[in-house]
């Protein structure tokens, strides 16, 4: 038996705005656009080699801290300032796997790498070329962080989107001609990656940088938003239910706000205060827990680990043995200033 639990739809003043939106935030976000965005975390915005969990948008009454990136260090517990990417807040983010490195997208302004520079002590930003004419939506590293993946929207119709790819050390993205539409691209492997355009999910092989649509998984439902693939089975959101292939996982209602996170191995779902609940890739729910506040899952530590806000704090949700784990790591409101970081 599937679960019942609660959703809360986006209420745009367009529908312009509505699918930007949607497709510019990680998914199951509150999707109201607001003109002071509260913290927000990226799929990929932890990085096991510096130890190191990126955080935008902290220090929302104030548009210059909005712009900037902050980051969590693990070991030492703290929160810094590290990196100053735009004037805007930061659409996406990411971590280059195995570097102490990481990218940037910003909506008009394109993608920046920023690598550590010789003194250890802050990041050095690097404008990557791109393409005109075209909003800069989502990043994805392939795993082994040879490839970027950056959805570029058309600025005429944000519906219609083109995957991009960027090879680390070059200075441009690479147009590869494969149309997408605005829902993020996630990745299998170095040579493997997945898209979606319309109600199908496109499985594409990467061959020197030229990808290949090598077979398309037909959804029976319209698809809302895709989270990823396991095995051979699509995780996405279609109106009220999440789904796994022709499985549905859990049936929401329109109640409340929710959040999905999906690892290698588990699915994890927050709901409500009272509800978080862990699926495995059977799409069977593993353990639950009631964390007496609703915590908005954002990153990827490990596949047993993600990273979620909670109000001003930062909390980390981990599942071992059928048992889950919500823990309070940091408070957002206690940043200190740049100075040297893992």
């Amino acid at each position: 038996m599937h679960k019942q639990m609660g959703i809360q739809y986006p209420s745009g003043k367009c529908a312009l705005l509505v699918v930007l939106v949607c497709s510019l935030v990680p998914c199951g976000e509150d999707l109201h656009g607001s003109a002071s965005p509260t913290p927000r975390l990226a799929q990929q915005g932890y990085s096991p080699t510096t130890k190191t969990l990126l955080i935008a948008n902290i220090g929302t009454g104030d548009q210059e801290k909005r712009s900037r990136l902050a980051a969590y260090d693990e070991v030492s517990g703290s929160i810094k300032w590290v990196a100053i990417p735009g004037n805007r807040a930061p659409i996406d983010f990411a971590w280059v796997p195995d570097r102490a490195a990481f990218v940037v997208t910003d909506l008009e302004e394109g993608v920046t790498l920023f690598q550590k520079d010789t003194s250890g002590n802050g990041y050095t930003p690097t404008r990557i070329q791109g393409p005109d004419g075209v909003f800069f939506s989502q990043c994805s590293w392939s795993p082994k962080g040879r490839w970027l993946a950056v959805n570029c929207l058309d600025r005429a119709n944000v519906t219609r989107g083109a995957l991009w790819l960027y090879q680390f050390g070059d200075k441009a993205l690479e147009k590869t001609g494969l149309a997408v539409d605005h829902r993020p691209v996630t990745w299998g492997s170095d040579g493997l990656l997945y898209g979606t355009k319309d109600s199908e999910v496109l499985v594409v092989e990467l061959t020197g940088g030229k990808p290949k649509v090598v077979r398309t998984v037909p959804l029976k439902r319209e698809l809302t938003l895709f989270y990823g693939m396991f095995g051979a089975q699509p995780l996405f959101l279609s109106y009220d239910e999440i789904k796994l292939g022709d499985k549905t996982v859990v049936t929401l209602d329109r109640s409340a706000k929710f959040r999905v996170m999906a690892t290698e191995k588990n699915i994890f779902l927050s709901v409500s205060s009272k509800y978080l609940g862990v699926f495995n890739t059977a799409g069977l729910e593993i353990a639950r827990g009631n964390p007496g506040r609703l915590i908005k899952l954002g990153s990827v530590k490990d596949p047993n680990t993600v990273y979620g806000l909670a109000d001003s704090s930062l909390v980390c949700l981990s599942v071992t043995k059928g048992v889950l784990t919500i823990q309070t790591v940091a408070d957002l409101d206690n940043v200190t200033k740049t100075g040297s970081d893992r």
